[in-house]
């Protein structure tokens, strides 16, 4: 997690992927979770990084809802959604998967 900016009334989260699986993602998508200012489970979300060439490292945006960035205590990376290599392979995208925060939001696996 990059950065979080508050947008016209919305939170939107900006993240930056590399793509360390040795293999091209076809396909790559994660759900995750959002928590609020107290802990608590907010929103159930998926998130989808698109093509994600092997080695290669990725600026990808998300809007999340009416909220403030400040309402988003944690973002949890839930499960992988979809991972697809471009050779039809199934990639490990969850246990590769290096989490970090530059943003006042907490975000981990």
């Amino acid at each position: 997690l990059n950065a979080a900016r508050d947008v016209e009334g919305t939170c939107r989260l900006i993240f930056v992927a590399t793509n360390n699986t040795g293999a091209a993602i076809s396909e790559l998508a994660y759900e995750v979770v959002m928590f609020d200012g107290e802990g608590f489970v907010d929103e159930l979300l998926t998130f989808g990084f698109g093509e994600l060439a092997r080695d290669k490292t990725k600026v990808v945006s998300f809007i999340i809802g009416e909220r403030s960035c400040t309402d988003i205590s944690r973002v949890l990376v839930n499960n992988v959604a979809s991972c697809t290599a471009a050779d039809g392979s199934a990639p490990n995208c969850m246990g590769g998967l290096v989490t970090s925060s530059r943003a006042d939001i907490e975000f981990g696996v």
